[in-house]
């Protein structure tokens, strides 16, 4: 299985808007940087069949710009609350599980998603700055900590 873990794209700061963080959008420069960043892994790489996201704002807006580069059906995406700040490798390898697809993406937070990262690829510490993207094969879904790291992009590599 490909699992991508795309942590979301730059959001407005805490200490900028007075929203709950549930609701914090996605600022102009962190569309635009991720969407190009979509845009050029979509030229490079096979779209994932599976895209699931945090419920919060910033990682749904982020998940929209996937399935826009990508061309990805509606019925791909699901938001689940499982994959939010407090994400963890038991949680996501529950999720896992029972899915029979060939790649899922997971859009989430940090430092969660890092965690699940490293923990996917057998440990270390791997942070994702924001509107970065992972991938990562796994042998089995049921075995997280068996996965080897392919690739890691940053926004910032097709500014």
């Amino acid at each position: 299985m490909q699992l991508w873990f795309i942590r979301h794209a730059r959001a407005v700061d805490r200490e900028e808007t007075s929203l709950p963080d549930f609701q914090r959008p996605l600022t102009p420069k962190g569309r635009k940087q991720f969407t190009a960043l979509c845009r050029e892994l979509a030229r490079r790489v096979s779209p994932p069949q599976l895209l699931l996201t945090s419920p919060l704002i910033r990682a749904v807006q982020t998940a929209e710009i996937v399935t826009r580069a990508f061309e990805l059906p509606a019925t791909a995406c699901q938001t689940l609350e499982p994959l939010g700040p407090d994400l963890t490798p038991e949680k996501l390898q529950s999720l896992l599980a029972p899915l029979n697809v060939e790649s899922v993406a997971l859009v989430g937070h940090e430092p969660s998603l890092g965690e699940c990262l490293s923990a996917a690829i057998g440990g270390g510490s791997l942070k994702l700055v924001k509107g970065a993207v992972a991938l990562v094969e796994l042998p089995s879904p049921a075995r997280l900590s068996t996965g080897e790291l392919r690739w890691l992009v940053a926004p910032k590599l097709f500014e």
